[in-house]
């Protein structure tokens, strides 16, 4: 009879709630204003804890899972749940909060740590689809889906609720919308169309798989998923709330659990204050004068976030303003402050001179013993910003950590690809002491740049990043960070284990003393005007040729511009460098320095000016380039070479990553796929030999890379019908009970998938590349015939339109190869596979035609597939979606006198995707999307050979990769640039794909500059008159760029030891270095850029000389041999 009523009732609720939600029922207006409550759980309520949590609304109550517990956090009772075996299981949803009707969700809750990227709350509904069947709503960091999943259909926090706080966090869909809400302000709201699964249990801490069963663990990563957290109210109603109702809920909550709102009504409510300086427009918050929006006046975008500024008003988000301080009396312990801590209405000041001025001393604390004053001012037409520090104690204060936070516009989280491209930026340090300045340039590469200038005493010291701002940081937003005045408090404590770019600096302050420290805000017309803007705001400014690192084999050169003379010119550590210096200057009054590396690893210039600037450039010194590469081959051989028969894998015959810590290849890795022989990982060693051998053919090395390709790619990592395998490892221990040292990863079903496109182009690569040895040379390859390895080069090519096309639609890296794969198939009379290769690429180019920002990627945000994305366009004549890529690259890569940034494609989310040694979001330098992304940027360079510009930005990109070797010759993946890191990280990792970008485009390139005369990167030039001669120092010495000429003479086959070119005559004389056994034959194309200004046909052998494939062939002896070429005559 129980059973019959409770049954009864259940059904009574059910369609009374479903008739309420498709509107049969005429209901009074009061009670459609207030719709009813369904669950409504309180932690205050005895049962809270127990085995039954009694539930006051109109469901029935829930049932405790795992041992959650009753505690008291901050003050507030409340059931904790520890994520991994924790929930309540309730009744069933019923179709008033199921399929596509309104509801609300209301959680007062506490999370101690953002652990997960989605901290399940409550959920109903179930996991793995239909889209939009799932209802999860959660406290996670995921910026896609870490506040609710509907699965397929979700939302992130816009700005995750800062944890060790009570959060009022709020759920509504009103049938067409679904919005969140945290503390009474919405953060972010999406149009969805969702269809909740009926039948399913409303549950707290934990979710539904689709057999309706709770689930804890994501069942793709494996990682937490259910919230480690704690609640103290759950409600859920039939119908969506207001924002009024929410509000005021919240207001009449809050006291209980002392929770601030800080949003329109407490700190924006009080409005902005708008200046217009100079060719900016400043936007302040009234009640804090930290800024709103910096934008050039009338633009359309902005510097700064102005539009998530409502989701990032309240205590510890960042703004620009912002300061963070750490001192210390005497030797005592230090102390660290911060104004972004605590947000509350700022006591203003009136002062002469300035346009707003605050005192951000009460948002530092009580305890902290210097009072600070924030001015804004305008001079000369450029906004100012200045901090005025004033030790109030009664004792010397030592300010050992001063940072002022540089925020910009690079939350691309929640943002379409244009969006991104039109209105967000990216910010680049050149941390230079004195003369350091910071770059904000557009993701669509074009101008205004904006430059953040020192004022005097406001050295560049370090850039360190804000970890504490809890906007989520993943691959869609790397994080804010402060430029650092003083760093001795960080380098004492935090930073103990890291080289820092400067020597760390403190200052003290006596009783009532008094330090000024500001910035200034430029605007530079375009990103290649920066240079010519510092100029003219009288900055020192340096270029470095060939960039700054420095093979000991190269002359490197230094032009030094300054307002004032240099007084002293210093290395760190002594001798690193020998400086010579030019006694003239240029006719602008650029000095001249040239370099010579004598000490391999960092070093520091020191350039003192006679007004008591301080200028730092950071070098790094390298063996010769040819013995960096030649040393990783070696490595790659001895020490990567992976040979196990007995492998259950079958990885046997392969190259492996390496750890550097361990000392041992990584064959276990919960990222199933770094141990797989397939991705960017486990490919990446393949592809790095294969590159290698290309330009250092080595026959041992050659004879292990035809074992791998013929052993465990073809047949194990590839498939009979060419498709490509997500992995060879995975993570069954049913299986292999007693192998695993790593407790996740992929099951062999997901290892077996073919889909992934990315994965294709590294085996093409391989095949094509043993294809060119076969050909190019004699006695090299043994194992298959040189059409073999083409024919295998293009099926996996036509393989991806079969089993890979969706993630086709996107640039893949190592995708350059393919135009090459086309052209030797031509050559090699295969004009029908030729074009039906070349056809699938023009579909995915024309597609790539039709939208105005094609740099889609699996990832929201990539720099990866540009590469290909070039190529393809100047290949097939869309020269405007080139340029389109190429101005997107140049606004993601700099040039700045630093090693590790100068060229550095933006990276900052490779370590926690690829589980390797330091996780954190943050930015990578020395990685392979900068060696890749320099190859448009050379590309463009030879259609344009008067631009300096993208010679330096290309070169850099390219050849910073080789002071990833060491001296065994480990390849490291990439460089943390987290001040307290500074290192290289220890895994090779996707070094090889890295590798593939360098050797792309190692030669060596010849100009003239009208102001710094001749300049050789990748040789050394010395020119007599008329007379130049080129010695090519690159790692190949298969490639020259000789600028005058407009001419790029390029090897199959052979090397050159020299090229000399007369100015007058043009004719040049090219010096082959001596045959070997396996290269008796020289192989070379001579082609005239499109940049010539001539009228020339293009330069020609003065002998008769036979061709090959387009290539002249010119027999080697065991001397070097020379060659002659000349202009053809004009038309």
């Amino acid at each position: 009879m129980k059973q019959s009523n409770g049954f009864f009732a259940q059904w009574l609720v059910v369609t009374t709630l479903t008739f309420l939600a498709i509107g049969i029922l005429n209901l009074p207006p009061g009670l459609a204003q207030s719709p009813p409550l369904l669950v409504d759980l309180d932690a205050r309520d005895s049962s809270a804890g127990t085995p039954t949590w009694h539930n006051r609304g109109s469901l029935g109550n829930f049932t405790r899972v795992g041992h959650p517990k009753l505690e008291t956090l901050a003050g507030v009772q409340a059931v904790t749940f520890d994520g991994v075996q924790d929930a309540y299981r309730g009744p069933l949803a019923v179709a008033g909060i199921a399929g596509k009707a309104p509801r609300t969700i209301e959680v007062w809750a506490y999370n101690p740590a953002l652990d997960a990227d989605e901290e399940t709350l409550v959920s109903w509904g179930k996991r793995g689809g239909p889209d939009g069947s799932l209802l999860a709503f959660g406290w996670g960091k995921n910026p896609g889906y870490g506040a609710v999943a509907h699965w397929a259909a979700d939302l992130g926090w816009n700005g995750t609720p800062t944890p060790h706080r009570w959060h009022y966090l709020v759920y509504t869909y009103d049938g067409t919308t679904a919005r969140i809400y945290d503390n009474g302000l919405e953060k972010n709201s999406r149009p969805l169309n969702i269809n909740t699964a009926l039948g399913y249990p409303i549950s707290l801490g934990a979710e539904s798989n689709a057999q309706g069963e709770l689930q804890f663990l994501n069942e793709y990563t494996h990682e937490q998923q259910a919230g480690s957290l704690a609640i103290a109210a759950v409600r859920i109603r039939v119908g969506a709330l207001t924002a009024e109702q929410i509000s005021h809920t919240f207001d009449a909550e809050a006291k209980r659990f002392g929770a601030v709102r800080a949003d329109a009504e407490g700190i924006l409510g009080k409005g902005r204050d708008q200046f217009q300086i100079g060719a900016f427009t400043l936007s302040l918050v009234r009640a804090t004068q930290t800024a709103a929006g910096l934008a050039p006046r009338g633009a359309d975008f902005d510097f700064l976030p102005t539009d998530r500024l409502a989701s990032r008003a309240s205590n510890g988000y960042y703004h620009l303003g912002d300061i963070n301080l750490r001192c210390r009396v005497r030797n005592g312990k230090w102390s660290s402050y911060s104004s972004a801590a605590e947000r509350s209405e700022l006591p203003i000041l009136s002062r002469p001179n300035v346009i707003a001025a605050c005192d951000l001393t009460p948002a530092l604390g009580a305890d902290c013993p210097l009072s600070v004053v924030r001015e804004w001012a305008s001079d000369a037409g450029t906004p100012v910003m200045r901090f005025r520090l004033t030790n109030h104690s009664q004792q010397a204060v030592e300010v050992g950590g001063l940072g002022a936070a540089m925020v910009s516009n690079n939350l691309l989280t929640g943002r379409s690809l244009e969006e991104t491209h039109d209105h967000c930026s990216f910010a680049d340090p050149y941390i230079g002491g004195d003369a350091g300045y910071l770059q904000v340039t557009r993701l669509n590469g074009q101008g205004p740049a904006l430059l953040v200038l020192p004022e005097r005493g406001t050295s560049f010291e370090a850039y360190r990043p804000l970890y504490d701002d809890p906007t989520p940081r993943g691959v869609t937003f790397e994080g804010f960070y402060e430029w650092m005045v003083h760093t001795r408090a960080y380098a004492d404590n935090d930073w103990k284990q890291a080289q820092p770019w400067n020597r760390p600096t403190s200052r003290l302050l006596q009783p009532g003393e008094m330090a000024t420290y500001g910035f200034r805000f430029v605007l530079a017309p375009a990103i290649k005007a920066i240079e010519p803007t510092l100029v003219a705001q009288q900055r020192p400014v340096v270029v470095g040729i060939p960039g700054y690192v420095l093979p000991t084999d190269q002359t490197g050169h230094l032009f030094v511009h300054s307002a004032t003379p240099i007084k002293m010119l210093t290395v760190e550590p002594a001798n690193a460098v020998r400086l010579v210096a030019d006694r003239k200057t240029t006719a602008h009054g650029w000095r001249s320095l040239s370099l010579f590396g004598q000490v391999i690893g960092h070093c520091r210039l020191v350039i003192r000016y006679v007004d008591g600037m301080q200028q730092f450039v950071h070098y790094n010194v390298i063996p010769p380039e040819a013995e960096q590469v030649r040393r990783l081959g070696a490595f790659h051989a001895t020490k990567q070479w992976y040979d196990d028969p007995a492998d259950p894998f079958q990885r046997t015959n392969s190259f492996m990553p390496f750890n550097r810590e361990t000392g041992k290849q990584v064959l276990q890795h919960s990222h199933t796929w770094f141990s797989g022989l397939s991705d960017e990982i486990g490919a990446g060693a393949s592809v790095a030999m294969a590159m290698k051998n290309l330009g250092q053919p080595d026959p041992a090395q050659i004879a292990l890379l035809e074992k791998y390709a013929n052993t465990a790619l073809w047949g194990h990592v590839q498939n009979p019908d060419y498709s490509v395998r997500a992995s060879l490892f995975y993570y069954e221990p049913k299986l292999f009970s007693n192998y695993y040292t790593v407790h996740d990863g992929w099951n062999k079903e997901r290892t077996e998938t073919t889909w992934r496109a990315f994965n294709y182009p590294h085996v093409a690569f391989v095949y094509w590349a043993l294809y060119r040895l076969a050909r190019d040379h004699e006695g090299l390859v043994t194992m298959q015939s040189r059409q073999w390895y083409l024919d295998h080069a293009y099926h996996t090519a036509m393989a991806i339109p079969q089993f890979a096309r969706g993630l086709a639609q996107f640039g893949l890296m190592v995708g350059s190869i393919f135009p090459e794969i086309v052209r030797d198939l031509r050559r090699e009379g295969r004009t029908e596979d030729a074009d039906k290769l070349e056809a699938f690429m023009r579909q995915r180019t024309q597609h790539w035609a039709s939208l105005r920002y094609p740099f889609g990627s699996e990832m929201p945000w990539d720099s990866t597939g540009q590469e290909e994305i070039y190529t393809w366009c100047r290949y097939f004549g869309y020269d405007d979606k080139a340029q389109v890529t190429l101005n997107a690259i140049l606004g993601y890569m700099p040039t700045v006198p630093n090693w590790a940034y100068n060229g550095a494609g933006r990276r900052y989310f490779d370590a926690p995707v690829n589980g390797t040694r330091w996780p954190d979001i943050v930015r990578m330098t020395n990685h392979y999307g900068s060696s890749i992304n320099a190859i448009p940027v050379l590309s463009d360079y030879l259609q344009h050979p008067d631009d300096l510009y993208l010679l330096r930005v290309g070169y850099a990109g390219m050849s910073q990769l080789l002071a990833n070797i060491d001296a065994e010759g480990f390849g490291s993946y990439g460089f943390d640039a987290d001040p307290a890191i500074l290192q290289f990280d220890p895994n090779t990792a996707d070094y090889g794909i890295a590798f593939y970008g360098y050797a792309r485009n190692a030669g060596a390139y010849v100009m003239q500059h009208p102001e710094f005369g001749w300049l050789g990167f990748g040789c050394n030039v010395q020119a007599r008159g008329n007379s130049i001669t080129v010695a090519p120092r690159d790692g190949f010495r298969q490639r020259v760029f000789l600028a005058p000429l407009k001419l790029w003479l390029t090897l199959d086959a052979g090397t050159f030891q020299s090229v000399s070119f007369n100015l007058k005559t043009r004719r040049v004389n090219i010096v082959f270095a001596p045959a070997t056994s396996g290269t008796p034959t020289a192989l070379l194309h001579i082609q005239s850029t499109t940049g010539a200004k001539e009228s020339l046909v293009g330069f020609v052998p003065v002998d008769s000389t036979p061709t090959v494939r387009d290539a002249y062939q010119i027999a080697l002896a065991p001397k070097p041999v020379s060659f002659s070429i000349i202009p053809a005559k004009s038309k």
